[in-house]
C-alpha cells in the first residue's frame, strides 16, 4: 500500500501503471497533467523506466515549461490537453484542479476510460 514503505507516491504511481496497464511502460507516450513536485517526480521515474515521450500540461504554462526543461518533456497547452489524450498510452493526473477530481463522476477524462468504473481498472 502507498505510504507503508520508503517509496514516493510518484514512484508507486509509475509502478502501478506498469502492473495494471498490462504492458511495460518502455516506449510508451505519457501525458502528465500538473507540474508540481509529485508530477515532476513521476516524470523522472517515467524517464528512468524508459518511456519514449512525456508530455506535461499545467494551468500555469511557465511551470509546465520549467518542469519539461528539467525532465526532457514537451509542453502541451492546458486549454487543449484533452485533444492529446488519444495520442498517449498513459495519463497521470497530478493536479490540484477540482475539475480533475470529480472521479467517479463525469470529469474531463471520462470519454477515454473505456467504460471502466474505477481508476486503472
Amino acid at each position: 500500500m502507498i505510504g507503508e514503505s520508503a517509496v514516493s507516491g510518484s514512484y508507486a504511481a509509475v509502478e502501478l501503471a506498469r502492473e495494471i496497464s498490462g504492458f511495460a511502460v518502455q516506449g510508451k507516450k505519457v501525458l502528465v497533467v500538473g507540474a508540481g513536485k509529485m508530477a515532476e517526480s513521476a516524470m523522472r521515474h517515467l524517464k528512468r523506466a524508459g518511456v519514449s515521450e512525456i508530455f506535461v500540461t499545467n494551468r500555469t504554462r511557465s511551470r509546465a515549461e520549467e518542469v519539461a526543461a528539467e525532465t526532457g518533456g514537451k509542453v502541451i497547452d492546458y486549454a487543449r490537453y484533452l485533444e492529446s489524450v488519444p495520442e498517449v498510452d498513459i495519463v497521470i493526473a497530478s493536479s490540484g484542479s477540482p475539475s480533475l477530481h470529480s472521479y467517479p463522476g463525469a470529469g474531463p477524462l471520462r470519454p477515454w476510460r473505456g467504460g471502466r468504473t474505477a481508476p486503472c481498472s
